[in-house]
């Protein structure tokens, strides 16, 4: 079927016998093709004809043997076969984050190897694990490596429990530590890349009234609480929204000011730089802020209300427990 310029194809149907060991495949056009992408298998791209009207495959780890009836369709997104599991930090620190792989082996296996993508390039100083080898690329921050098994751990018994704990370093002081996500291949020494799942949409942001605790002149004094709904990894901003034109806000106890619109009406805070202290939060924790300000010259003698509207700056690594139910 042709799709503007370009061609999607299926294989014709299901195999005639089993295959075990691997299997090979030309694809023959009737014109020249200029670029291909094959989702279940691997282009040999020393293979191709030179009149680009022939290109060669190969089986990938999770194809390799099919039995009699398999229907092998390379157009396939590689999300329906391949097992992607996903890792989170279990500890983290101002300059990195430690993880853990705990995978169950289903059968006995000779040999293995591991896939692991993070959700984010981590530094790729000092990376190394006690129980696998670690492939490093020559780049000073990556997010893809190769593990392979150390000589004592190379064979795993069937129904054995393959744990490899590990500490990385954050490419960026202070940044959320990343997600990660693994695939294990069995019986095979070489890596596979893999495509990341699609991250989920970001929930509704939290927002609350300030409470005015003193008014005097033209200053004054407010504080405001918010509690999380979702947890927070990577730092947060906070847009404060006077219902008066105010000159200044100052005394924060726990943000700092980054920024202020024309007219004096929105203020924008963020927590300090720097420092993981309140940048990471636990859903239900509640965020407490005072801080006093100065009223402009040009407002008017109306109360002063305003309103606190929280937004993560990295949403995707929020995490809400539905089973949590968070107390007042």
């Amino acid at each position: 079927m042709e799709l503007g310029r370009g061609l999607q194809s299926e294989h014709p149907g299901p195999n005639a016998v089993p295959v075990s060991n691997g299997w090979r495949m030309a694809l023959i056009f009737s014109q020249p093709i200029k670029k291909i992408e094959v989702w279940r298998a691997k282009v040999l791209e020393m293979k191709t004809s030179a009149d680009q009207m022939t290109y060669a495959l190969k089986e990938m780890y999770f194809n390799k043997n099919l039995a009699k009836g398999d229907n092998l369709n390379p157009t396939t997104p590689p999300e329906q076969l391949i097992p992607i599991h996903q890792l989170k930090p279990i500890d983290e620190s101002d300059t990195g984050f430690k993880m853990n792989i705990e995978y169950q082996v289903p059968k006995a296996i000779p040999y293995w190897c591991i896939s692991l993508k993070f959700t984010k390039n981590i530094s790729t100083r000092n990376f190394a694990i006690d129980k696998a080898k670690v492939t490093l690329p020559r780049e000073a921050t990556c997010d893809s490596f190769c593990l392979g098994p150390r000589p004592y751990n190379e064979n795993l018994q069937a129904n054995s429990s393959l744990r490899l704990e590990f500490n990385c370093n954050k490419a960026k002081l202070f940044e959320a530590a990343p997600n990660a996500f693994f695939v294990f291949h069995p019986d095979s020494a070489q890596c596979e890349d893999f495509d990341l799942p699609v991250p989920g949409p970001v929930g509704p942001q939290e927002s609350t009234d300030a409470e005015l605790i003193r008014k005097w002149e033209n200053e004054f004094k407010m504080k405001l609480e918010l509690q999380m709904e979702r947890s927070v990894r990577g730092g947060w901003k906070i847009t404060l929204k006077f219902s008066e034109p105010v000159a200044e806000i100052s005394n924060l106890n726990i943000a700092k000011v980054a920024g202020k619109s024309k007219d004096r009406l929105t203020y924008y805070i963020e927590n300090f730089p720097g420092q993981i202290q309140y940048a990471n939060m636990k859903q239900c924790e509640k965020l407490k802020i005072e801080f006093g300000g100065k009223l402009a010259a040009s407002s008017s003698n109306k109360p002063l209300t305003a309103t606190a509207s929280f937004e993560r700056k990295e949403p995707e690594y929020a995490e809400v427990d539905p089973q949590m139910v968070c107390s007042p």
